[in-house]
């Protein structure tokens, strides 16, 4: 009987069996995982369209029913903020409590900040499959209105904008003949012109002329007007490039890498022509725990990141000295997500990020809520 249900969903899989119906699970994660009933023939074979037994968003799980025929299940939403945490611009720790700034159920998977704090870009997605929607919010952080420069049919769940740090430019990638490409627009008209291609935009630099571009194992800058491109950094065969942030200085980087024995540890690689030997690179963080998002302080003096140093995926930050850019002490906590109302999975590390303006921090994080449910089934 399994075999003719109707195909609902991405997400489908039988959940129980009983005298002459199966109850099943269908569903994205997105917009919401239901149980559904499908009614068995005497022949052992789907009898009839199924019916949904729950709807909305969130996720049903492991059903059960009794002998009187009452079913119980859980029902649990996971939900992707933006939180948003305040930092003393003398030390570079934390100012008070975090805070959350999103608060629809749409899951915030990358996001951006201009240096100033004052507005942020980031992306969000709605539908499901053949008639879902990925878009580009950006939000007045002082007012909270919002509007929406771009919005494209879901072929991705995330546009991966990425603001300049003065606010005037904004880039996304989109899926198009098969790969991703890289769009640059001014953020009052963004229409956009394609950038490159099979690449991924992770910063601009001072002057707003030019992009820094990833391109998997390698980054160039590239010039916005004409498409004039210059070598910055390439890893050697076996290596990843995973993020990158740019000094607001233009003169150094934050990488993180993957290494070839499987670990993953954050650089700080100093800005040269030609580009900087490895034997130039400080290593800040990583190796015996995984390390990620690594974003420079304003004035370069610290360097923030996500670690699961404490067994749980925290904002953590390491000092630097100001003209070496080495280590200085050991890292202090930023941010602890220790709670199911704040917290990220371990399960997929890349979806988690932050970002840093001159005040304030912000990144994002899941939120874990359930109920429990009971209710009789009905009879024919």
């Amino acid at each position: 009987a399994n075999e003719g249900l109707p195909e609902l969903d991405i997400v489908q899989f039988p959940s129980l069996w009983l005298p002459e119906q199966l109850l099943f699970i269908a569903g994205t994660t997105v917009e919401g995982m239901n149980l559904y009933r499908a009614r068995i023939s005497d022949e052992g074979k789907i009898n009839g369209p199924a019916e949904p037994l729950t709807t909305g968003p969130g996720m049903s799980w492991l059903p059960t029913v009794s002998a009187s025929g009452r079913i119980a299940l859980s029902r649990f939403y996971f939900v992707i903020h933006l939180w948003e945490v305040a930092l003393d611009p003398e030390t570079g720790r934390p100012d008070g409590p975090p805070h959350r700034i999103t608060r629809d159920a749409s899951p915030t998977f990358s996001f951006s900040l201009t240096r100033d704090g004052d507005r942020l870009a980031y992306s969000t997605y709605a539908g499901h499959r053949g008639g879902g929607r990925t878009e580009v919010r950006l939000q007045d952080r002082a007012s909270g209105e919002e509007k929406v420069p771009v919005t494209l049919s879901a072929a991705a769940v995330s546009l991966y904008p990425r603001l300049s740090g003065d606010g005037s430019l904004l880039s996304w990638r989109a899926r198009a003949d098969g790969g991703w490409v890289s769009w640059v627009a001014p953020i009052e008209d963004p229409v956009g012109r394609e950038l490159c291609r099979a690449c991924a935009v992770v910063d601009f630099f001072a002057d707003g002329e030019y992009a820094l571009v990833d391109w998997g194992r390698r980054l160039t800058r590239i010039r916005i007007a004409d498409g004039n491109e210059t070598a910055i950094l390439e890893l050697e065969e076996g290596r990843a490039l995973l993020d990158t942030d740019l000094s607001w200085d233009d003169r150094w980087l934050a990488i993180q890498a993957g290494e070839a024995d499987g670990n993953v540890a954050i650089y700080a690689v100093p800005l040269r022509d030609p580009p900087a030997v490895q034997e130039d690179w400080i290593r800040i963080a990583g190796g015996d725990t995984w390390v990620g998002a690594p974003r420079w302080s304003p004035d370069g003096g610290t360097l923030y990141y996500l670690s699961d140093r404490d067994d749980f995926i925290c904002v953590w930050a390491q000092s630097l000295d100001p003209d070496t850019r080495e280590p200085v002490g050991d890292p202090f906590p930023v941010v602890h997500a220790h709670t199911a109302s704040m917290a990220m999975s371990t399960i997929r590390r890349s979806m988690w990020t932050l970002e840093v303006a001159k005040d304030r921090l912000v990144f994002n994080a899941g939120e874990m809520t359930g109920d429990v449910y009971t209710a009789m089934l009905e009879e024919d």
